[in-house]
């Protein structure tokens, strides 16, 4: 007798059924779905409130040092702030300007150079001759 097919054979985990497994996996998707799209908002945010224009005395300021009008923005006043902090002493100031650029040390080992794998087994001479069998030999 041929026994009937029991769709549940397969599907059970050790804690839940594998069709609550695969919903509550779904249902975790769509939350970091929703995490990431939260941190692409606030990405850009930022990158709009950093491209609005200044005013008053942070304007005054970039006109003093020569900076032109379309660039008076507050991305441009925190690499004014940044500079200033560095021309004061502030190293932290400095090595964020030198990463910034490009400039910053290289933070791996290397090795230069190479092995040399050569091996060259010498013989020292004894003044002996070889044997050429076992009864030769002087025990």
């Amino acid at each position: 007798m041929a026994k009937k097919f029991d769709p549940n054979i397969g599907k059970k985990t050790q804690f839940v059924s594998g069709e609550m497994a695969a919903e509550n996996g779904r249902k975790g998707g769509y939350a970091r779905h929703e995490v990431r799209k939260e941190k692409r908002t606030l990405r850009e945010l930022a990158t709009l409130f950093g491209s609005l224009k200044l005013d008053g005395k942070q304007k005054r300021q970039m006109q003093e040092l020569g900076i032109p009008d379309e660039e008076h923005t507050r991305f441009m006043q925190a690499v004014v702030s940044l500079f200033q902090k560095a021309l004061k002493g502030d190293v932290s100031a400095f090595n964020a300007i030198r990463d910034l650029i490009g400039e910053k040390p290289v933070d791996r080992t290397q090795l230069e150079g190479s092995f040399d794998t050569r091996l060259e087994i010498g013989f020292v001479e004894t003044g002996i001759d070889p044997v050429g069998n076992e009864e030769d030999v002087d025990v």
